[in-house]
């Protein structure tokens, strides 16, 4: 499914598209997967400074998005010009007593 949505971008509006395969546990932790996006957000950058830069991702991929970005702000660092995330997952404790209720909206995920 993640393929034919990056699929339906590209014929959409012709972006530039990065899929970063970033490291995961239990073999990474999240030092590596930020160094990782670190290297790769600096390399994004220099090569296309004139462009705007979007950050998407879902679940996993969408709380990295989300925490990245504000690595990046806590540090004083260029910001993405906009942040997509479907259904991020945002509360690694599992512990919100709605989330039987918000997976009922949820197209993409379940619990």
């Amino acid at each position: 499914m993640h393929w034919n949505v990056v699929q339906k971008i590209v014929e959409m509006i012709r972006p530039i598209i990065y899929v970063p395969d970033y490291p995961l546990a239990p073999d990474s932790n999240w030092k590596d997967t930020y160094t990782f996006m670190d290297e790769l957000y600096c390399k994004v950058q220099e090569r296309y400074a004139d462009k705007k830069i979007v950050f998407m991702g879902d679940s996993a991929g969408g709380g990295l998005a989300l925490g990245f970005a504000q690595k990046l702000r806590d540090n004083g660092k260029k910001l993405p010009n906009h942040i997509v995330l479907f259904s991020p997952w945002l509360d690694l404790s599992m512990g919100n007593h709605e989330i039987k209720e918000y997976e009922k909206k949820d197209v993409f995920l379940t619990i």
